[in-house]
């Protein structure tokens, strides 16, 4: 599979139906805060397990200390505005050295 297909995602890519509609050689990484805030989606139908359960959708943990290390960053910055989720997905991009696919400013700004 091409590397240029796979991405580290925000949940505003999930709202906007971007893996839903894209072919199935496209892998999106999701951190579990990601997934805590798309999970009502799940609810309407099924589409987040149907995603994750044909490998589309993979979630992973980034590791700590570099989570640790982009929240410190981002507070040595000043930007505060960015949540738990969103140093998530920094730090799983830098871990997977992998683009992340994001509409949200703050986040585009870090």
């Amino acid at each position: 599979m091409d590397s240029s297909n796979k991405f580290v995602t925000d949940s505003n890519i999930f709202y906007s139906g971007i893996p839903f509609q894209t072919s199935s050689d496209y892998v999106y990484y999701i951190t579990p805060d990601i997934q805590k805030e798309i999970n009502h989606i799940q609810r309407r139908i099924d589409g987040l397990n149907l995603l994750i359960t044909t490998g589309k959708v993979i979630i992973y943990e980034p590791d700590i200390q570099l989570l640790c290390m982009v929240r410190q960053k981002c507070t040595e910055r000043g930007q505060n505005e960015l949540s738990s989720a969103d140093c998530s997905i920094i730090a799983l991009g830098l871990q997977l050295h992998l683009p992340i696919l994001s509409s949200d400013y703050a986040l585009a700004n870090a």
